[in-house]
């Protein structure tokens, strides 16, 4: 007997049209050690984003001239300057569209000439510009040809912490869409 229930990865999947970087990796092996690293460590070295730690410094809980505030200037520009970092530890990356969205893949529309079974780093956005970009190998798995062609990729190294900010992030925009289709029903 089949289960009519959906699965969690089925919920967590929209269909959206967002930039994304990526780099075609040379070989399994390159593929394998920036899996590795990626799974050491998330995109996100503390809190999301160093305005929160900007506005903690100066609140009156820390005052501005504390020790507190102090140690969390310097741990908010620290993370400024591992943001500035990220942003081109990857080399060289071709743009490239994401159309569909989940927490296990996506499906790409990109000039670059991918093969099945290939490895790619992908870099993207979420909504908060001041959150470094998830990072993630992916596998092509899926190839169709013409006018409407596409990738499906499978992710296959990516950190917890990066995933569920990608989970995250995939609710709010499914959230986003049921309020405009609200409003325009209305």
């Amino acid at each position: 007997m089949e289960s009519t229930e959906k699965s969690e990865r089925e919920y967590a999947r929209i269909d959206v049209r967002m930039n994304v970087r990526l780099r075609l990796l040379e070989s399994d092996g390159e593929a394998e050690r920036l899996g590795e690293q990626l799974l050491e460590k998330p995109s996100v070295w503390g809190p999301p984003g160093e305005t929160e730690l900007w506005k903690l410094a100066d609140s009156p809980k820390t005052g501005s001239d504390g020790l507190m505030a102090k140690a969390l200037l310097a741990l908010a520009a620290q993370i400024e300057r591992l943001n500035r970092v990220t942003q081109n530890i990857d080399g060289p990356m071709e743009i490239a569209e994401i159309v569909e969205l989940s927490c296990g893949g996506a499906r790409l529309l990109t000039d670059v000439m991918l093969v099945r079974g290939g490895k790619i780093l992908l870099s993207f956005m979420g909504d908060d510009p001041e959150v470094p970009p998830v990072r993630l190998v992916a596998e092509v798995r899926h190839l169709k040809s013409g006018p409407d062609g596409y990738y499906g990729l499978a992710f296959t190294a990516v950190h917890p912490a990066d995933k569920e900010r990608l989970t995250r992030f995939i609710y709010h925009l499914q959230r986003r869409q049921l309020r405009r289709a609200a409003r325009e029903r209305s």
